[in-house]
């Protein structure tokens, strides 16, 4: 950055959203291109038996403003997204996003329904970063917003690998992976990989998911890997295991 500002080098990429404002260059000046890591929250209901209800897990995706966490966090650099491949043509669904309808659904659920307490409180795990804690913490207001009582759980990265997501010892998991097409969701939600070092972290566990998911790993046909991929995206809409939130961008800066 130092030597970018002095005009030593033209071109500089990696930086964060806030470093555009230090160094004061034109949009014109600035190439983006989506990246290939989506950023979800994972369910773990072995944790917290409300999470077993979707009704429950489909309130906490409604409540949560995805759009806000990109145009906040990311300054605008990222896609809001609903679906597990960043690269979907499709753009996120700005109606699910509604306050009213998530307090609903939770009223209605099962999991607030068998409590002694009539609430539901969850920890929201995630790594010791800047941009992590952010958007952690616009979760947890919106969450709050709908009744949920939410405590935060912050780890540095080492810790939060070893440890929490490798013995599964979470409620709720906010983190990233690196999804460069489809088939690559395969190691994160398929049961054969519930298990350490296996990264099916929610524990999620489907046969028809399996099968879909074999398909995209597998199958040459183009036609069958389009309609396993359309199938996974129903089951994840239906069943709401996780919650797709955002994909970042890189940022590429040039002088010239």
């Amino acid at each position: 950055i130092q030597a970018f500002t002095k005009g030593y080098i033209d071109r500089i990429h990696g930086v964060s959203p806030d470093t555009i404002t230090e160094l004061g260059v034109s949009d014109k000046n600035i190439t983006t291109s989506l990246l290939p890591r989506t950023f979800t929250v994972f369910f773990n209901p072995n944790k917290e038996e409300a999470l077993s209800d979707k009704q429950v897990r489909f309130a906490l995706e409604k409540a949560i403003n995805k759009q806000a966490i990109v145009d906040n966090v990311l300054q605008k650099y990222g896609k809001a997204i609903d679906t597990p491949y960043a690269f979907d043509d499709t753009q996120a669904d700005t109606a699910l996003y509604n306050v009213e309808e998530a307090r609903t659904l939770l009223a209605k659920s099962r999991g607030l329904k068998n409590s002694s307490t009539s609430t539901i409180s969850l920890t929201l795990t995630t790594a010791n970063t800047e941009e992590m804690k952010k958007v952690a913490e616009m979760i947890q207001a919106d969450w709050q917003a709908i009744g949920v009582e939410t405590t935060l759980a912050v780890y540095e990265v080492a810790d939060l690998n070893q440890t929490i997501i490798k013995d599964r010892d979470f409620q709720v998991l906010l983190f990233g992976s690196i999804t460069k097409s489809p088939a690559d969701l395969y190691a994160f939600w398929h049961s054969s990989q519930r298990s350490f070092p296996g990264l099916n972290i929610s524990n999620y566990v489907s046969n028809a998911l399996d099968k879909n998911l074999e398909t995209l790993r597998n199958e040459s046909d183009e036609v069958a890997r389009i309609e396993a991929y359309d199938s996974v995206k129903d089951e994840f809409r239906d069943e709401t295991p996780g919650i797709f939130l955002f994909a970042p961008s890189i940022i590429y800066i040039t002088r010239d």
